[in-house]
């Protein structure tokens, strides 16, 4: 299966900053309660596509999504994330599941290196524009 065989829509969301900043040192550098409800809202009940870095900085599995942490780490391991070592086989396992549940769309959450594999393949960009600049 190529990235572009989903049988489901490959959606990216994001925060960012005016500079083009996602994060500092794994983490937001910013806090909105607003885009955080926005963020909840628009992957309940998604499969949830992040690195581990994303998923390290989150430091549990969301709730009410399937969780699937990409990392070249083949040690890697936590309770109630499933893991895998490639962005396609993420995203195979994504659509299987979105499928089965009759999801609307996959939810690909960061962080750059995820973002930049998963961009030519997206359908839509939920995209949270942060009107500051931080050093990233």
């Amino acid at each position: 299966m190529s990235l572009d065989a989903t049988l489901v829509p490959i959606a990216m969301i994001a925060a960012v900053a005016r500079n083009g900043v996602i994060g500092v040192d794994n983490k937001l550098p910013w806090y909105l309660p607003e885009d955080l409800k926005f963020f909840k809202r628009m992957t309940q009940a998604k499969p949830l596509v992040m690195g581990r870095k994303t998923f390290a900085s989150i430091g549990k599995p969301l709730p009410n999504r399937l969780n699937i942490v990409v990392t070249r780490d083949t040690r890697f391991a936590y309770t109630g994330v499933r893991v895998c070592h490639d962005l396609e086989s993420a995203l195979r396992l994504a659509d299987q599941q979105a499928t089965i549940e009759a999801s609307e769309e996959i939810m690909v959450m960061g962080g750059g290196e995820i973002y930049a594999q998963a961009l030519p393949h997206a359908s839509r960009i939920y995209l949270t524009e942060v009107d500051i600049e931080v050093e990233g």
